[in-house]
């Protein structure tokens, strides 16, 4: 591992367990930190970090210019982001239609501060009921929906892009996908037991069982296109580190292991606890060992993270 991703990595975990062991921070290349964290999605987080640390950091003026205007608008799309999910939440409530909501503003949720995560899509579950909102987003919002794809028809609403999911993973082009989507939507069919009301209305987020499923088998797609980033890690640790009571580990370890991504859960965790300070007792009491750290370097691949 290169000396700037340790030190990457270093910021990382103290900006996550708000530790500091006082005196100035020291880094080689202050420019190659701010654009491998801008490229991983967790500037934001670093930067908030280092505001907190005042005369400790001392970066070129040209940087924090650039780093504070950065991070200022990530908030501000954050922002606009929440209020368009609140609209279209309501659009669909309007239409006596329940909206899931996946990943995006509901993992932001378990962040310290919702709003140093960087966000995208939203994408949305109706609960069966995909092509009726689709067709009220043609006929009463006027805006066009691009139906062409299996997995989720696409539009944009309030200038930001919205997947509306018929199904949770690409189980044509992957068939190992299909079990999984049994899974979940076994999951969803108690939608009272296995939904959350979010702090929006008509806005439900799947329940920490669901999640413990959907995002790691959601990371382990991007780990396998070379797409994974330390933003995906940071979902899963702190979702797991927030809601870890809450999940039925025992059916989530079984379907983990029946799906072959137990490996993977025990690399996710390991980097967690490891390198990002995150309590072990977030991940089903798990205590790493040092075959398990040699298992997960040889999948972990720093050249795939970083």
């Amino acid at each position: 591992m290169k000396e700037e991703h340790k030190e990457l990595l270093c910021l990382l975990k103290k900006a996550i367990t708000a530790t500091d062991n006082g005196g100035s921070i020291k880094i080689s290349n202050w420019g190659n930190i701010y654009r491998i964290a801008s490229r991983q999605s967790v500037a934001s987080i670093i930067f908030d970090y280092l505001e907190r640390q005042g005369e400790n950091v001392i970066l070129p003026k040209r940087l924090i210019v650039e780093w504070l205007k950065n991070s200022l608008s990530q908030r501000n799309v954050y922002r606009r982001y929440v209020q368009a999910i609140v609209k279209l939440a309501s659009f669909y409530a309007s239409q006596n239609i329940k909206m899931l909501l996946l990943k995006g503003y509901g993992l932001s949720l378990n962040y310290p501060k919702p709003e140093l995560r960087t966000v995208g899509d939203i994408d949305i579950y109706l609960f069966g009921l995909k092509e009726r909102g689709d067709d009220m987003v043609e006929q009463v919002l006027n805006i066009s929906v691009n139906r062409a794809y299996h997995k989720h028809s696409n539009f944009f609403y309030e200038g930001v892009a919205v997947e509306n999911h018929g199904k949770f993973f690409n189980d044509e082009k992957h068939k190992s996908n299909g079990s999984f989507e049994v899974h979940l939507k076994e999951l969803l069919d108690d939608d009272a037991k296995n939904t959350i009301q979010s702090p929006i209305p008509n806005c439900f987020l799947p329940s920490p069982t669901f999640n413990a499923l959907f995002l790691l088998r959601h990371a382990g797609e991007h780990f396998a296109t070379n797409e994974i980033s330390l933003r995906h890690v940071l979902d899963l640790g702190f979702f797991f580190e927030r809601l870890h009571k809450e999940i039925d580990w025992d059916y989530v370890i079984s379907v983990y292991n029946k799906e072959g991504i137990k490996r993977f859960y025990d690399s996710i965790a390991t980097v967690c606890i490891r390198d990002l300070g995150f309590n072990e007792f977030s991940f089903y009491g798990y205590k790493y060992s040092p075959e398990q750290l040699c298992n997960c370097q040889s999948l972990w691949c720093t050249d795939v993270l970083l």
